[in-house]
């Protein structure tokens, strides 16, 4: 696929621990509870350390605190890992994404000095950023996001647009130019395609599994993931969506921009797709890919914590990939994932709309909120 020289970005995943819980996040079962075979576990300063020596890190352009299953605020190394990574090479770009609700504003105010840009996900207003940000609190989210601007953060406000939201797109772009946030941008969500189909909404159960409100997407079909709703019609014809799996053109994203994806047990894998291994009940897991893994070593093979990155990449598992995508169909070895993410419809081609830059306010003029 690649060597190690060629790496210029990293997306580490600190832990899968969350204080939230997202309905459409893939640690979820439709937002009620946690997914039965997930492990709770952070990456420690030591581990980074390991994976990625000096040597490696000055290498790379930028490192980028993210994950399938947690919010990187949570792990306890964080903001240790982000001072390794800027001490070792003072160019890197580190960027995290969080949904801010966690850790006191004096955390916020120290992050502020080793990070270069924070995507806070905030999707909606007081009465309204909860019903998908679910266990957050609205006052916490703002405290901690204004002590990161007022420490010289750059912040970012991304928005997922739903039916209960869009009103509020406006009213929320302007609280964020007041703030001092950066840019404000727009999510239009694919995550209503699931299971090879497209859903209306995504009902919201709590632990018992009972439903107790819905999440739907925006009435404004321009705010509508695009790619998604054509899926759908793929989808609705007899073997659309199979056939599409076969045919569709892979261009991998992680390869053109020479990116790896480093899991919270320490596991290397291209990117974040095909690192999804535990998916509950409503998605099952990739079992593909994982029969895949096993012919090339299994789990042993991609653990940055047992053998080098470089050795890891440029190992069997990686050519496997690469080979797949050249296979006449899902059943004859080509990778479903790689076809449904990096395929030439796939829904995260077209889930952002441009990022709309936000005049500054000088810190005296700012609103209170």
């Amino acid at each position: 696929m690649y060597s190690q020289v060629d790496i210029r970005r990293i997306h580490l995943e600190m832990t899968t621990r969350c204080n939230a819980a997202c309905p459409m996040c893939s640690r979820n079962e439709r937002g009620g509870f946690q997914i039965a075979d997930l492990p709770q576990v952070d990456l420690t300063l030591l581990e980074v350390q390991r994976m990625l020596p000096p040597h490696f890190i000055e290498q790379l352009e930028q490192v980028w605190l993210c994950g399938n299953y947690g919010d990187p605020i949570i792990a306890p190394d964080t903001l240790e890992v982000l001072t390794y990574l800027k001490a070792v090479n003072p160019k890197i770009r580190l960027g995290l994404n969080t949904n801010g609700s966690a850790r006191k504003p004096d955390w916020w105010q120290r992050l502020a000095r080793v990070l270069d840009h924070c995507h806070f996900g905030i999707d909606g207003l007081s009465d309204t950023n909860h019903l998908y940000r679910r266990r957050t609190h609205w006052n916490v989210i703002m405290a901690n996001a204004a002590a990161f601007i007022d420490a010289g953060g750059a912040a970012h406000w991304e928005f997922i647009v739903f039916r209960h939201n869009e009103h509020q797109i406006s009213e929320a772009q302007e609280l964020a130019r007041t703030m001092g946030f950066r840019k404000f941008r727009l999510r239009k969500t694919g995550r209503f395609f699931f299971d090879g189909q497209l859903h209306p909404a995504l009902d919201i159960q709590d632990t018992s599994g009972k439903t107790i409100y819905s999440i739907e997407p925006p009435i404004d079909i321009c705010l509508r993931n695009a790619s998604s709703a054509e899926l759908g019609g793929i989808a609705s014809e007899r073997n659309g969506y199979a056939n599409y799996l076969d045919t569709t053109l892979i261009e991998c994203k992680a390869q053109t921009e020479r990116e790896l994806y480093i899991s919270a047990e320490g596991l290397v894998f291209p990117c974040c797709y095909l690192a999804s291994w535990y998916r509950g009940s409503r998605r099952k897991r990739d079992a593909q890919f994982q029969k895949l893994l096993e012919q090339h070593g299994g789990r042993n093979s991609i653990d940055a914590r047992l053998r080098p990155i470089g050795e890891i990449i440029e190992g069997g598992i990686y050519r496997g990939i690469v080979t797949s995508w050249s296979q006449p169909s899902v059943a004859q070895g080509r990778l479903a994932t790689c076809s449904g993410t990096c395929g030439g419809d796939s829904p995260n081609r077209h889930q952002y709309t441009n990022a709309i830059y936000l005049k500054p306010v000088h810190r005296d003029e700012r609103d209170t909120h």
